[in-house]
């Protein structure tokens, strides 16, 4: 009886086993003996052509942008388009116009200018004297004009190897170039020709001069009673010089 019990146990266990060694080979043979399956590739210039978002871009990411417009308006009123321009920089051109409009203490007064020569009939002889007041300590430019004066000789008292006189271009005129101490006086002697403007029948010398606290002026011409014109608001007298001349003053 006990050998009947463990026959049927045997065919029990092999009938077992011969249902499952099938399925475990055709698992060997298929999934497991197979490789892995590979990674899909992607395209970086095709994904961003499709304008797929990136895992670690947000939804709401901000994106540059075209320059910010401004509308300005100009002397009549009329609303003008200005790009990049925000309202600081208009505030700040703004102030930087209303300050030019504020005016500093002189750094400097002319005195006096004295001017003395003779004349011929193509050109005048002539000799300039300007006393100069410094208000202020250290390199000061002094613009002198004298457009049309060619300058032969020229001092300065007390100059120093630094100080110089030169014709500026920009400023249409002679500008010295002075080291000051404030309140302390300087002369400068300046002695050059100056061409005459010829007419048919009234030759004339025009001297353009800085503005000073006083003025002399004193020309003599080869010419008996000779006529002097002057400009509005300056006062003339003429008289006979000792070579048969006229003195202009």
């Amino acid at each position: 009886m006990r050998l009947l019990f463990l026959y049927l146990c045997l065919l029990a266990i092999y009938a077992t086993l011969a249902l499952r060694v099938p399925a475990m080979a055709q698992v060997a043979d298929g999934e497991l003996g197979s490789d892995p399956p590979a990674l899909s590739q992607v395209d970086p210039a095709k994904e961003a052509a499709t304008g797929v978002a990136k895992p670690w871009e947000a939804e709401g990411e901000p994106t540059s942008s075209g320059p910010d417009i401004y509308l300005l308006p100009d002397e009549s009123g009329k609303l003008r388009k200005v790009l990049g321009f925000r309202y600081e920089d208009f505030l700040k051109a703004w102030q930087q116009i209303d300050n030019a409009g504020e005016t500093s203490p002189p750094k400097y007064l002319l005195d006096s200018i004295r001017v003395s020569g003779t004349a011929n009939d193509s050109h005048a002889n002539l000799q300039l004297e300007l006393e100069i007041l410094p208000r202020v300590d250290g390199w000061i430019d002094i613009l002198l004009e004298l457009p049309a004066l060619i300058v032969q000789q020229w001092e300065i008292e007390g100059q120093t190897d630094e100080e110089c006189l030169i014709f500026d271009v920009k400023r249409a005129g002679y500008v010295l170039w002075l080291k000051s101490e404030s309140g302390k006086a300087r002369t400068l002697k300046l002695q050059g020709l100056s061409k005459l403007k010829l007419a048919p029948t009234n030759p004339g010398l025009e001297l353009k001069l800085p503005r000073a606290a006083t003025s002399e002026f004193v020309l003599e011409v080869p010419i008996a009673d000779a006529r002097f014109e002057a400009s509005p608001g300056i006062e003339v007298s003429t008289a006979a010089s000792k070579d048969g001349g006229t003195k202009y003053v």
